[in-house]
């Protein structure tokens, strides 16, 4: 999962506009997935 994160993460420094729609999609997927693992 966390690898994912910074694959995402990387997507977004380097590509701002597509980044806004994953960014969206990153963040509900990192507290959806991220928040019960913790």
């Amino acid at each position: 999962m966390i690898a994912a994160s910074l694959a995402l993460t990387a997507l977004l420094l380097t590509r701002p506009v597509i980044g806004r729609g994953i960014g969206l999609v990153a963040l509900i997927a990192y507290v959806v997935y991220g928040w019960p693992a913790h």
